[in-house]
């Protein structure tokens, strides 16, 4: 190969590399500036709502209440949506502690109806989490598995859709050295190339895969990397969930 050829190829590759550098930093900033203004509109909400709950300590007229507690069951759904959005791109400040994570999955797997495979000998297992957000991700993804297998049942029949069980959910646990992984599928969940591109996008993900904007599983996604995990969908294994486990007395 020739010097003029290597030194050309040597360019490109240092120019794709700066590329990359400057959509990683420009990203970066689009995520910190989202982050900042909504961190700023739930402070702005928090505030409202008590002033909201001081109001109905003083408030006598029924209908005037009412108001107020939809203003203040609003503002409630608001915050945990600003929440997850800020899980979404990673910004959630959420307090990590060791989780026993089998009865939490028990816990989930019966508050869920969803039925669990637990492939593990220990009685005890923990992982650097956080109980509730951990519990509240995985009971999202097992209500985001349903409601697409609902809205994308074969049978156009409408009393058949409406007697549609939800499918067959399922979830798997096991150990694989110091990861565990846990595995949320159903033998009638499968995603086509489109949907696999951008499954883990915020509002995309879920205008496509269940008509309507929302988070859907990004905030999931950027919850396990917060815990130094990951997330990730395999069409022949389903929706994987590994992390580390953490060994007590040991960092």
């Amino acid at each position: 190969m020739s010097r003029d050829k290597q030194a050309y190829q040597q360019n490109s590759q240092n120019e794709q590399q700066r590329l990359k550098d400057r959509q990683g930093v420009e990203q970066k900033q689009n995520q910190d500036s989202i982050g900042l203004m909504v961190h700023a509109y739930n402070n702005f909400l928090s505030g409202m709502m008590g002033f909201n709950e001081l109001a109905l300590l003083e408030c006598e007229q029924s209908e005037v209440e009412e108001r107020l507690q939809m203003a203040l069951s609003s503002g409630k759904k608001a915050v945990i949506f600003g929440k997850e959005l800020l899980s979404s791109i990673s910004r959630l400040q959420v307090v990590i502690s060791p989780v026993e994570i089998l009865s939490t999955l028990k816990s989930v797997s019966s508050e869920s109806k969803c039925p669990i495979d637990i492939q593990i000998d220990e009685k005890m297992l923990f992982v650097n989490a956080e109980t509730e957000w951990f519990k509240h991700c995985l009971t999202s993804l097992v209500g985001f598995c349903r409601d697409y297998l609902a809205s994308h049942h074969s049978s156009q029949d409408k009393s058949d859709t409406q007697n549609f069980d939800g499918g067959d959910i399922e979830m798997s646990v096991l150990r694989q050295d110091d990861e565990l992984i846990i595995t949320v599928n159903s033998t009638e969940l499968s995603f086509d190339e489109e949907q696999q591109e951008n499954l883990f996008v915020p509002f995309y993900s879920s205008r496509n895969l269940l008509g309507q904007k929302d988070v859907g599983l990004a905030m999931i996604k950027g919850f396990l990397i917060q815990i130094k995990g990951t997330f990730e969908w395999q069409e022949d294994k389903g929706f994987l969930l590994k992390m580390p486990v953490v060994e007590l007395g040991t960092d």
